[in-house]
């Protein structure tokens, strides 16, 4: 369990580093063992691990949290979209996340942005634009939603991404 306790440099937990690094088992494990010496996760850990009811419990004790941005930039709905975590991603925009918001980082995107970046989930995508994200949001360097879509060869997302008026001649930078 003191493994599971442990921080880096940067202050991320074993279960952030893991996660990062596309270990999702290992990550699980930590948050097993964790709980298990009653050391819960934080508002970003239990959007990344889609532990809605946890996350829940963190807004209902500090609503703020739902504005939290980890010390990287990346504000807590962008995590939820990243890891294609629709459920928690609903929940912080029922909490007052705003849809719109930009990482506070080099990549300055949005949620739609971090979604469409890696996991490419299309219910979380598809969640975001219901509520209100741009789809011609330029993120750092210009490049749009679609660019993201297109890039990385996910065909429904950008087929999602036109319906919702996505400019498919926009440039980047």
């Amino acid at each position: 369990p003191g493994a599971a306790l442990a921080r880096d440099d940067a202050g991320d937990t074993a279960f952030i580093v893991a996660a990062f690094r596309g270990h999702r088992a290992a990550a699980e494990r930590i948050a097993a063992a964790r709980a298990a010496v009653g050391d819960p996760l934080d508002v970003f850990e239990a959007t990344i691990a889609g532990d809605v009811g946890r996350l829940a419990a963190l807004l209902d004790a500090d609503p703020p949290l739902a504005h939290a941005v980890r010390g990287d930039g990346w504000p807590v709905l962008h995590l939820a979209g990243f890891w294609g975590m629709p459920d928690a991603a609903a929940l912080l925009l029922d909490r007052g996340a705003d849809v719109a918001a930009v990482s506070r980082n080099a990549t300055a995107n949005t949620a739609l942005h971090a979604t469409l970046a890696i996991s490419g989930d299309l219910p979380t995508a598809t969640l975001l634009l219901a509520r209100g994200a741009d789809a011609n949001a330029a993120g750092g360097a210009g490049w749009r939603p679609l660019h993201l879509a297109a890039s990385r060869g996910h065909v429904a997302a950008v087929e999602l991404l036109l319906a919702h008026g996505a400019d498919p001649a926009a440039r980047a930078d």
